[in-house]
C-alpha cells in the first residue's frame, strides 16, 4: 500500500516564503513581481492543501463531462445496487441535494492505491 500523500515539508516552505514576501510588500506595496509572486504563492498552496485533503495523487485521472445526448440533459449520479433491478437505483444525495453534472463539470477519477 502506497503512503498517503503528503505535502508536509513543502507546505511550511511555502507558508514561510509567503511571509517573506509578505513583509516585502509592507516597504513596496505596489511591485508587481512581489504581488504575483505573492499570488502564486497562495495559489500553490491551495492546490497542494487540495490534493492533500482529498487524496489527489499526480497519476489521478481528470476528464471533462461533454454535452449529453439531449441539448439541456444532465448526467445524474446514482447509486446502483447490482442484485437488484435498474428501477431500484437511487440517486446519491449529498447535503440533501441530489447530486446531478452538467456538461463541463470535471470528474477526478482516483486510482485504487495499493
Amino acid at each position: 500500500m502506497k503512503h498517503p500523500l503528503k505535502f508536509d515539508l513543502i507546505l511550511p516552505l511555502l507558508i514561510e516564503k509567503r511571509t517573506a514576501v509578505v513583509e516585502k510588500l509592507r516597504i513596496n506595496s505596489s511591485d508587481p513581481e512581489l504581488i504575483e509572486a505573492k499570488r502564486q504563492i497562495e495559489c500553490s498552496i491551495r492546490c497542494l492543501s487540495f490534493c492533500e485533503e482529498h487524496q489527489i495523487f499526480p497519476d489521478t485521472i481528470p476528464f471533462t463531462l461533454p454535452w449529453p445526448r439531449d441539448a439541456f440533459g444532465e448526467f445524474l449520479v446514482v447509486d446502483v445496487d447490482e442484485e437488484r433491478s435498474e428501477s431500484s437505483w437511487l440517486p446519491l444525495v449529498l447535503n440533501k441535494e441530489i447530486i446531478a453534472l452538467g456538461p463541463g463539470d470535471m470528474v477526478i477519477r482516483r486510482r485504487v492505491r495499493s
